[in-house]
This record gives structure tokens, sequence and C-alpha cells, in this order.
């Protein structure tokens, strides 16, 4: 259950409950163990029946982290020693990601020496993907994405999407055959790449699969201070050139006067050398750094001579010259940046040097205000908080004329760290931001879903930060706080993707089961001893045994009797195991409520069912007096219908004809009360005309076949006032993930004009749509949703969860709010 198994969870899950179903007819207990735990019960051994394993595994979730086989086995190997005597050898099946996450040959030796061991691998067929986080390169993002093996070549889809969900910008990216990686290069304007939240392959349901985007992708807003004419005559001269080459990747960067630029509330302003800033402009220039910007000053020949206000540190007149003709000091070189500089790590060129500079006023300088020196010590890089905002200054021109700086890759490295300060401005106290603990804001689950963080996630130090591995105590998501977020991605702390080859013997390779298994048993020992009573008869007959004692009259009297006797009994003994299975399930069934969904063989649309009747589960016992169980998959094959209120049928482009067997179910549970909703969810408005002519999508080509093997009555849409408008809520549309298609239901009217009577109390056995309505119930167990609604809004969500109270409570009361319209008439009649 390591991060490797979300994307084909439900396959693990059912390989597990086959498993279990033959320890089951075996009569042997279980012990069943994920090799991630995640909980204290993830960890203890202990026997369990098979009911309990079906219990336990239902609570067993994938998790956003590295298996840890090492410990698993060193627990099962004890507790195999300690109780050989009382259950003896285990046989053992290790239901793989077929991803070596490390020591898989004394893991697989371990288990080898307990007992037979089968190795049956799910996700072996190159089909496991990993999303590196994007690279600024040029303005663009530049995104791999890396899978375990070679396999099939394919094409698959990479979106970028806000923080609401909404969907920003999509791009393809293509595999072939040989390819263990593939890349895309996205561009998004300012605005929407300041708007990106997160980074995903489409269709995808992993923690590795996705990508939280924080500060560091997104591109500030930089404003540069025009200087004056040189920019133009003598661009190689001027300062903007340099510091537009060093922003280019990592911001977007305009020049103007102070007022033009402060009009687009950049989040860094850079003042070239220029000492004096009008007086009226210099005010205003205060007031945006109060309230949280960064401006950046370069010193020069014009500051030198004259200064204002906007410094961090007061200056000396004049400029030291290093290296010159009349002085006897040489260039001086950068010395390492100090823990409480956002500059600490970089590493300093050695062809970095500083001819001549600006000093401060040494008096003035205190804790926390130089981010870099000289090697003599003066400093290089002064700053100092004002208000909510900073000033920062430079002792030297942003331009080679003093210094060797802006030549240097060094340069662009020290912008990329003030562009990432700038979005913890109001941090009063470097050393304070430096050696802060950050907590979990937000915390990502085994299936890549964001959600509230658990209780027990610690606070991450920066140091902890630097060596983190996704674990337990340290998941991947979001820590620090809503302004100020890190994002720790699993991917960042992803080894290779290393196949699991070459195991030692005694390990046997098991095929992954397509089915469940069925058992045989009843019906092969039936027919066994069927044909050892034809056998006897024939023997009898043959040895003209048979026509004396039917001439006795014995057959009769000593023979038939016990042997029909001897039938029923074994019969009834061989069907016991099935029998039992059986009330079990119509046990779970029956002793609460549950909404059921058809499987459709779709992993991504049968998670989507799940956990849209999930979320709708959840808000019926919140809002109504239902409180219905876990939702239910049915397969219409075996599962039976009878015990569901309400069906949803989600109709796809691969659905088969259904035999005569699943046509008589289903005929028979909507004869017999049961309610089906089937839903085509392509949001097609003219959905039932099709009936009638050529449909025009698959998905409604599909529900035209499934219903012309039916036996539906007449439908219509749903009326202003019917029953399904008023159940719970007063409605008149009924949007899901999609608005506006239209739903349709039984006819009330007939021919004359008079209101038709419903078997099922007043309730359509088949209600029709389009509008996807499980993707707008779906939530996750934090309560967020897992997909977007288009066109969106918090409205369009609540309406859809409104119809799904009202069709709930439409299903399970009947006709009760359309009996109301005699209520008049019978408090008249009371008051007679």
């Amino acid at each position: 259950n390591g991060w490797a198994s979300a994307q084909d969870w439900n396959s693990y899950t059912r390989q597990a409950e086959i498993v279990i179903d033959q320890a089951n007819r075996a009569g042997r207990p279980l012990i069943l163990l994920p090799t991630a735990p995640n909980a204290k019960a993830d960890t203890d051994l202990s026997l369990l029946t098979p009911i309990e394993a079906r219990a336990k595994l239902k609570l067993l979730r994938p998790v956003p982290w590295n298996t840890n086989r090492e410990p698993v086995a060193t627990r099962l190997n004890t507790f195999v020693a300690a109780n050989s005597q009382r259950i003896g050898p285990p046989e053992i099946v290790w239901i793989s990601d077929g991803l070596d996450s490390g020591a898989i040959k004394p893991f697989a030796r371990s288990l080898a020496t307990l007992g037979p061991t089968w190795y049956m691998p799910i996700t072996d067929d190159g089909s496991l993907l990993v999303l590196s986080p994007p690279v600024l390169k040029e303005g663009n993002f530049e995104i791999a994405v890396k899978r375990q093996s070679e396999g099939r070549a394919f094409t698959g889809q990479i979106d970028i999407r806000a923080q609401n969900e909404r969907l920003l910008q999509s791009a393809p990216f293509t595999f072939g055959e040989t390819d263990l990686s593939a890349t895309t290069n996205m561009s998004l304007p300012l605005e929407l790449r300041n708007e990106a939240a997160t980074v995903k392959i489409a269709g995808q349901q992993s923690a590795a699969t996705i990508v939280l985007l924080d500060e560091r992708w997104r591109r500030r807003k930089v404003g540069i201070i025009a200087g004056g004419s040189n920019e133009r005559e003598r661009p190689l001269l001027s300062d903007a050139y340099y510091l537009k080459r060093a922003l280019e990747p990592i911001a977007e960067a305009s020049t103007g006067s102070p007022l033009s630029l402060l009009e687009d509330n950049p989040s860094i302003l850079i003042l070239p050398d220029i000492g004096q800033v009008i007086t009226s402009e210099q005010s205003k220039v205060f007031d945006w750094i109060d309230n949280g910007g960064l401006l950046v000053r370069f010193a020069g020949p014009r500051l030198s001579a004259q200064s204002d206000r906007l410094l961090p540190v007061p200056l000396r007149s004049g400029s030291r010259a290093l290296g010159s003709v009349l002085s006897w000091d040489t260039p001086q070189s950068l010395a390492d940046f100090s823990e409480g500089s956002p500059f600490y790590g970089l590493s300093i060129p050695n062809d970095v040097t500083v001819s001549r500079q600006i000093l401060a006023d040494p008096s003035t300088i205190g804790d926390g205000r130089t981010w870099a020196h000289l090697t003599d010590g003066t400093p290089l890089v002064t700053a100092a908080p004002h208000g909510n905002g900073w000033i920062v200054l430079f002792h030297v021109p942003a331009s080679p004329e003093w210094s060797s700086l802006p030549l240097s890759g060094l340069f662009v490295e020290m912008f990329e760290r003030i562009v990432a300060f700038s979005v913890v401005a109001e941090t009063t106290s470097l050393q304070d931001f430096a050696g802060e603990h950050l907590a979990a804001l937000k915390s990502l689950d085994g299936f890549g879903v964001l959600g509230q963080p658990l209780a027990s996630i610690s606070p991450l130090s920066v140091e902890d930060i630097k060596s983190w591995t996704p674990n337990q105590k340290a998941p991947p998501g979001l820590y620090g706080s809503p302004s100020n977020a890190l994002a720790l991605n699993l991917s960042e702390g992803l080894a290779a993707l290393v196949p699991i080859e070459d195991l030692p013997a005694g390990i046997t390779l098991m095929a992954a089961d397509g089915e469940r298994s069925f058992n045989v048993k009843p019906w092969a020992l039936s027919a066994a001893f069927i044909l050892l009573l034809i056998d006897g008869l024939a023997l009898l007959f043959l040895t003209d045994a048979l026509s004396r004692l039917t001439q006795r009259n014995f057959l009769s009297r000593s023979t038939t009797a016990p042997a029909l006797a001897i039938a029923v009994i074994c019969l009834q003994i061989f069907t016991t195991d099935a029998n039992a299975a059986d009330d079990t399930l119509a046990l779970e069934a029956t002793s609460e409520i549950h909404l059921a969904y058809v499987k459709t063989g779709d992993t991504k649309i049968d998670t989507m069912s799940h956990a849209g009747l999930f979320g709708l589960g959840q808000e019926l016992i919140r809002r109504t007096a239902v409180e219905p169980g876990a939702p239910i998959g049915l397969d219409l094959e075996t599962s039976e219908l009878a015990f569901y209120p309400l069906i949803y049928w989600p109709i796809t482009e691969h659905q088969t004809e259904l035999n005569p067997i699943i046509l008589r179910k289903i005929d028979r549970y909507l004869k017999s009360g049961g309610t089906i909703l089937f839903d085509t969810q392509d949001f097609q408005r003219q959905l039932p005309q099709a009936f009638a002519n050529r449909p025009s999508t698959p998905n409604e080509a599909k529900l035209r076949l499934v219903m012309s093997e039916l036996d539906i009555p007449h439908l219509e849409q749903v009326p202003a006032s019917h029953v399904l408008t008023k159940s719970f809520y007063l409605l008149q549309d009924f949007p899901g993930r999609w608005t506006g298609g239209a739903v349709w239901v039984e006819v009330e009217t007939n021919e004359s004009g008079g209101k038709e009577s419903l078997a099922n109390d007043g309730v359509s056995t088949v209600i029709i749509g389009s509008n996807d309505w499980p993707a707008a119930w779906a939530k996750d167990r934090d309560g967020n949703p897992l997909a977007p609604v288009s066109p969106g809004g918090t409205r369009q969500r609540e309406m859809a969860y409104r119809f799904g109270v009202n069709l709930v409570m439409y299903t399970l009361t009947g006709n009760y709010k359309a009996d109301q319209v005699h209520v008049p008439a019978l408090l008249e009649r009371l008051g007679q």
C-alpha cells in the first residue's frame, strides 16, 4: 500500500479479497500486513477470521510514501516463530507494486524461509508514472514524466490547475515503446502562472502524479525605475540592462517612473543608481514599502554624491576605490554568506571581485542588517525592515563599472533569493525566519488528494526540510502559513524507479486474477453424487437386478427414499459455504440503507461513483434523518439488486450488451420497486429524443442499446410540479458537474390528460440525465471536493447536493409530497 499502489488500488484489494475467499473456503485464519503502515492497527500481528480480514482490508488505504518491507518481514518472522506450534508453516501471497524501494532481496528471502510464497505483481507493465516538479526555463515550465519500465507507446496529458481546481492549461506528453521519460513545455501568462496551485497527470490518482506549487514557481512583478538616457544610448553600460537579464528567468520586469510602476503593485521595486527620488514620490514609495513591498537599491556615482531617506543604513560620502592607481588596496572578493542571510549556501565564484564601493556608517550597522560583505569585512549588501516591507542596498552599481558581480551567475542566484524573500517581507527578523518550524498546512493522501493534515504530523525545521524523505510523520503537502507555504512533493523525495527483478529461489511468480474466484465445490460434488446414482442404477439394470427389485417393491421402499434423502442432505451440506457467503453479503446490504452504483470496469469512473455517493451520503447524514452506510459497487452478474432502493448507473462508451440473465434481473428489480438513475455524463440536452433518432454521442448510443432491451415506460422531462422538485428542497434545475442537461422521468399524465398511476408509489423507476452528478458530490475524507464543476461556483455544487438529497428522499418516501395537495380539503373536512 505504498504510493505506487494508488493508481490500481482496486486491483490490489480485489486480489486480496480473492485470497480471503480461498482462506474462507479452506477454513484457515489470515494475517493481513501492509508494507507501508500508517496506523498502529496496520502493524498489529494477529490471526484474523475472513470477516475480520475483509473489515481490515476496507480500512486500508494507499499512503503517499515508499513501502518499507524490511520491518514487516522481521515482525512476521518473530510472530511465526512464537506461534509455530499453533499455526504451523504459513502460505504467503505477496501482492506487490513491482517496485524495488530497497532491501528487496533480504525481504524476499525471509518470506521464502517461512513457507511457500507466491509473488503477484500488479503494476509491472510500465504504467507506473512519476511527475517531476516543473523547471523554469526561459520563462516556461519544463515538465518531465518518468515511468517504471519500457512498455507500450502512449500519449498522456498534463494539467495545470488553480487552487479552486479551475483548469489553467493542458499539454500532451508522449512515451515511445523504449522511452523511460517524456518532457513537455508549458507557457502561462504571468497572471495565470501566479494562480497555478497544482500540476497533475490527467487521469492518474497517485501522490507521485501531482506536484504542489508554491512561490518558487511563481513569477513576481518587478519594477525597475528608469535612470536616464544611458539606457537608450549605451545599453551595455546601463544598470537596467543587467537587471533585466538577471530577472528574465524568474520574474516579469518592466521599467518606468515610480508612480507608473506602483500602479501595477509590483512585488519588488528596483532603484538603480539614483541619488535623490522626488520628495512627493518618496512618500508613495514609503507607503508601498510599509504595506509589504521590497525596495532594492544600487549605489553608484550619483548616490555617492547625494542620497535620500530610502536607505537601510546611513552612507559615508564619496566612494572607496580598491586597486586604483592612487590606492594601496587590491580588488576584494566576496566572503562566505552568513547563516542569517537569504544568500546563505550560495557558492561564490573566484573571479567575482569589487574594485569600488560605497561604505556604510559602521556605527549604524546592527545585527542582521548585512546580507553580504567583502573579505575585508566591509558590507556589500545591507538591508533593514521598514513597516511590513524591506529596503535592500547593493553598495555597488548593477553594471560592471565597479565590480564583476553583474557579469556572474551569482548575480542571478542572488536575485532568485531576493525574489523568493519578497513573499516573506513581513517577517521582522531573518534569524527568526531561518529558525522557524513549519507546521503542516495541507497534506496529500495516497491518491494525490490534498486535505487537512493529521494531528500526528510534526512541524519541520529548516534542517528537516533539507534532508526530507516522505514518511508518516512528514507526508508530502504544504507546510508553513497560508501566506507563505512551502510545497514538499513526493517526487522530490523519490529515488529512481527500479523494478523488482531476479527474485531468489522459493518465490513463485503468480499472475493476478482478472475476476473473483467462484466456488465450484458444491456443484462438482453434487454432479459427482448424481453420476454415482446413475452408475448404480445402470449396474442394477445390466445385472437384471432392477426388475427383480421392482417386482418385490423393494426399490421404492428401501432404495428410492433413502437415496433421495441422502441427495438432499448432501446438496444442503455442499451449498453451505456458498449460502454463508451470500448471507454475509445480504446482512451487510440490509443492516442499513446503502446507495449503490453499477461497476463499469473503468477504475476512474468507478472510483468517482464511489466517492460521489460517499459525499452524498455525508450530506444526507448532515441534512436529513437518512443515515446511509458506505456505497456499494454492484456487479450486474453476481450482485443482488433488491437490497438497494436507488442504483446509480454511469453509462460509458464501453458499455456492452446485456445478457438475458442480467436483463431479467434488472427488469425484476424495476418492477419490484427499485429506481435506477442512468447518467451518460456527457451533457447532452436532447437525450431521450435520440431514442427515436440516431444518437449523437457514444455514451448516448450505449444508453439507447441498454434501454432498447428493457421494458421502459414513456418518459418526459421533469415537469415543474413533479415531486422530484419538492421532495426536500424546492428545485427547478438539477445540475451536477455540468449544468443544463435535461432530466427525464416516467410520464405522469396519460393521453387523456389524467394522472397515471405509477406502480412504485408514484416514484419513477427510471431517471435519465447527463450532468455527471457524482463528480459534483464527490469529496475526500476531509470534506474537500474531488472534481471541479462547470461553469463552476459554490452555488452549482450546492444545488447538485440538493438534487441528490431530493433524489434519495424521493425514492425512499414516494409521493407523499404530492399527497399534500389534499391537505386543505382534509382540514376543511375535519373542521366540519
